[in-house]
């Protein structure tokens, strides 16, 4: 057979080949906050997408509640007080406030769970997205603030994930990785292994 008729019959299953992987990946979606976290979880408050939750705050109960005229009052005076304090954290973060508010472009999640000891943890997870640069300006400014007040920022590999260790003198450590465009801060680092554990699929069955 003619080289070149050979050569353009390869074509179609290579391409064939090449959109299934590319769907076969698009499906392999992270899981969602729930599905992470562990067993002992106590609390947790989530938004599953927040570009989508913010278009349609205003007909949510939320929403509803916000419009009452007590409310309002209420919601504009802390309102007022957060634009008010921005400035300073403006000149912190190095970051305006539209920027800061269109961070979070997927889900967002806050959990508390306890050790079998009781002792409490907690993780903040945020997906951005393509906002990924902004976040990671974010992040190295909050390296500089916290070297700046006397903390430790370290870099350490759990399960080939790299995390940041941020360390005070008081005790308090938090740690930071980031995951398929999602950034995920934790004060624990039992909490942390689990988390990247049950995201690479590696994590055992639990008790």
């Amino acid at each position: 057979m003619n080289r070149q008729i050979l050569s353009r019959l390869l074509v179609i299953p290579t391409l064939l080949l090449t959109l299934l992987i590319g769907q076969s990946v698009q499906a392999q979606e992270r899981l969602s906050a729930p599905k992470l976290l562990p067993y002992n979880t106590v609390a947790y408050f989530r938004i599953a997408d927040m570009p989508q939750f913010k278009d349609k705050l205003g007909e949510t109960s939320i929403g509803k509640i916000s419009r009452n005229e007590q409310v309002q009052s209420i919601t504009s005076q802390l309102y007022d007080e957060f634009l008010a304090a921005y400035p300073e954290i403006e000149e912190q973060l190095g970051m305006p406030l539209d920027e800061l508010l269109d961070l979070p472009q997927g889900e967002v999640a806050v959990a508390l769970a306890t050790t079998d000891t009781g002792t409490l943890m907690f993780m903040v997870l945020v997906d951005v997205g393509e906002n990924m640069a902004s976040a990671e300006k974010a992040i190295e400014r909050i390296d500089e603030i916290a070297l700046q007040n006397g903390s430790t920022v370290a870099t350490e590999t759990v399960a080939e994930t790299e995390i940041k260790v941020y360390g005070s003198a008081s005790g308090d450590d938090g740690e930071l990785f980031i995951k398929d465009s999602t950034v995920i801060v934790t004060n624990s680092r039992l909490l942390t292994e689990h988390l990247i554990a049950v995201w690479d699929g590696t994590a055992l069955p639990e008790q």
